[in-house]
């Protein structure tokens, strides 16, 4: 943990990997899956995805053979970390159900405490915001969030900056401004980098939100440093992608290309929606400079990487954005039937959300599906 905490990631693998050979030797089924999910993470915040699975996969096997009730219920929390960044969405919804399903009133509070945060978690990335108020609610009432000095909990400041996120995309900008606050003095007692990447990511979307340009490109810029500092590519290339979308935003179409991460899908070690939502953005700079058909291509390559379970929020706006593309080519035909889609999906979805997208990354992308569906149908 405290590996972990400093940023040297790779220590912190090779204690894991000592931990669970002590385990095995010892017989020890309880902590032996416990040390492979942890191993499991590390190589998942490390962007090795192939390594990821391989000691998920074992680790679900221990937990099979030998089901203590305690792995048994944290084990779907720690898969959905994994499919959220491969962006399988209906796996999580339905990990983060069984989840729900296995906890017991009987456990204690501060296990009832984490099950509650990672909620809120999955539960923003699968966008169930009914959900996310539910755990809100259920933690102030355990009220749990003092008092954690294990190194790697944190748990005030972990709510705050969960509850902050959560409420810019609301866009209750006074609440979230001053929920962020909170975490920043929560981590003043208590510093933690992984901590500070999330809360410059947080106040960064807020002032970005807010129109405060300036001041979101230098929290980014420290998303980024954060992240190199950490040695994770997944917060660097997040971080890049976050300022690049803001000099997209300034109209700086060269600068902003030039800084979002490479999307290459042999070496990319970022989240899936970060890597599709790059592309998108790239055919969205190429649009707005009026090369039609370098923004076909990437539209093309977005939409291309999508799956099945890809939310509604991403396909959605990468089809807008591909019709918009049309029109300006004067291929009215298509744009119609694009946006005409597009219409008709965000009619047909059940959840009746108001235009805040599901993928964290699309929240940066200023303006509001329907209103955008609407304005490209009339023009």
């Amino acid at each position: 943990v405290l590996a972990e905490v400093v940023g040297n990631r790779d220590l912190g693998i090779r204690y894991s990997q000592q931990g669970l050979r002590f385990a095995i030797s010892d017989h020890d089924s309880l902590n032996a899956p416990r040390h492979l999910m942890n191993i499991a993470r590390r190589f998942r915040m490390r962007g090795d995805l192939d390594s990821c699975r391989v000691y998920q996969e074992q680790a679900v096997h221990w937990v099979a053979m030998y089901p203590h009730p305690q792995n048994v219920r944290r084990m779907p929390l720690m898969q959905a970390e994994y499919h959220a960044q491969v962006g399988e969405y209906s796996i999580v919804d339905s990990l983060l159900n069984a989840a729900v399903a296995l906890a017991q009133k009987n456990s204690t509070l501060e296990a009832r405490a984490e099950l509650h945060l990672e909620l809120i978690r999955g539960w923003m990335e699968t966008d169930r915001p009914d959900l996310v108020y539910r755990s809100i609610a259920a933690l102030k009432e355990l009220n749990t969030t003092e008092g954690d000095l294990d190194a790697d909990r944190h748990r005030s400041a972990d709510l705050s900056l969960l509850v902050g996120e959560f409420l810019t995309q609301r866009s209750e900008y006074a609440r979230a401004a001053a929920t962020l606050d909170r975490a920043a003095k929560a981590l003043e007692s208590r510093p933690n980098q992984s901590r500070a990447w999330t809360l410059a990511r947080n106040r960064g979307v807020l002032a970005r939100e807010r129109g405060q340009l300036t001041a979101a490109k230098r929290q980014f810029q420290s998303c980024i440093d954060i992240g190199l500092e950490l040695e994770t590519p997944e917060l660097v290339s997040t971080g890049r992608f976050l300022l690049g979308s803001v000099l997209l935003e300034e109209g700086r179409f060269a600068e902003a290309r030039a800084t979002f991460p490479s999307v290459d899908a042999e070496s990319f070690r970022g989240r899936f929606t970060t890597r599709v939502s790059v592309l998108l953005f790239v055919g969205i700079s190429h649009a707005r400079e009026g090369n039609n058909q370098l923004a076909m291509e990437a539209f093309d390559a977005a939409r291309n990487a999508c799956r099945s379970w890809s939310p509604l929020a991403l396909t959605a706006r990468i089809d807008l954005e591909t019709g918009r593309a049309h029109a300006a080519a004067e291929r009215f035909a298509d744009a119609q039937r694009l946006v005409e889609a597009v219409a008709a999906q965000l009619e047909a979805s059940d959840r009746g959300d108001d235009g805040d997208e599901a993928a964290p990354e699309l929240a940066y992308f200023s303006g509001n599906l329907r209103r955008d569906c609407i304005e490209s149908y009339v023009a």
